[in-house]
């Protein structure tokens, strides 16, 4: 949960050509799922996923930006 920055600020959009808006969105609501699901079996603290989430939100517009030249097409 860490490292999620580094994969959707900077390997996410330069080497999986096909990322987008839609699909940073799409992966992002799939891993806030297996981390509740983590929580929910004891397998990841309650503390951690709390900060997960906060990175998350604040840092979803950065990530989110990389897009911002290629939607317009």
């Amino acid at each position: 949960m860490s490292r999620i920055d580094g994969f959707f600020n900077w390997f996410f959009p330069r080497k999986a050509m096909w990322s987008s808006v839609a699909s940073t969105k799409e992966s992002v609501a799939g891993l806030k799922k297996f981390y509740r699901y983590l929580v929910e079996v004891e397998c990841v603290e309650a503390d951690d996923y709390k900060d997960f989430l906060s990175e998350v939100k604040s840092e979803m517009p950065a990530w989110l930006g990389h897009y911002r030249d290629f939607e317009a097409w």
